[in-house]
């Protein structure tokens, strides 16, 4: 199934939006020592152990 997907302005929008944040992100940075996108990352501690 797909959202969003409509020919309206609004869905557009919405489409619009997530792409470019979706585009944004470093993907390669978010990546841990086993080459697996990390759950996340802290400051001081690096990323999260899986």
């Amino acid at each position: 199934m797909t959202y969003y997907d409509g020919p309206e302005e609004d869905e557009t929008s919405i489409r619009n939006l997530a792409d470019s944040l979706y585009r944004r992100v470093e993907w390669d940075w978010m990546l841990n020592d086993s080459m697996r996108l990390s759950m996340g990352w802290h400051p001081e501690k690096g990323f999260y152990r899986q």
